[in-house]
């Protein structure tokens, strides 16, 4: 094994001291600029000795942000959609109310019923309406 160099002449040596835990950043998923200055400086302070465990912490908090981002992204792609409102449904409706009005109101109109007419009419659309209201719910 070798030994570690020695300081100069009228030099005490200095033992490195285990880096302080450093307080995270008010939003944990945020790496900034001033936190790769600071683990630069602290490399500086600390020396080659702790380069790799400063690497090694750097590259957790570097995980765990990569990990936070896609789990909010999943949780985001991940909401439940909203169901279908029946469009289909009222398009259908809507065709087939038409196709049923025109032989009534073309029988109706012929023979001058048009009591009648007026009443079948607003049936279908009150039939209509009242599915889209209780299908807009």
């Amino acid at each position: 094994m070798s030994t570690p160099p020695q300081p100069p002449h009228g030099f005490r040596q200095i033992r490195p001291q285990q880096p302080s835990p450093r307080p995270r950043p008010s939003q944990p998923d945020q790496i900034s600029h001033e936190d790769v200055e600071a683990l630069i400086g602290t490399r500086r302070d600390l020396g080659a000795d702790y380069e790799l465990a400063l690497i090694d912490s750097f590259t957790e908090r570097i995980e765990h942000t990569i990990n936070a981002r896609a789990a909010a992204e999943v949780a985001r792609r991940n909401l439940p959609q909203p169901a279908p409102r029946g469009g289909g449904q009222q398009t259908a409706l809507g065709i087939i109310s038409v196709v049923m009005m025109v032989p009534i109101a073309i029988t109706l109109g012929v023979n001058g019923a048009l009591f009648a007419l007026v009443l079948a009419v607003l049936g279908i659309v009150g039939v209509n309406v009242a599915h889209a209201w209780f299908h807009r719910r």
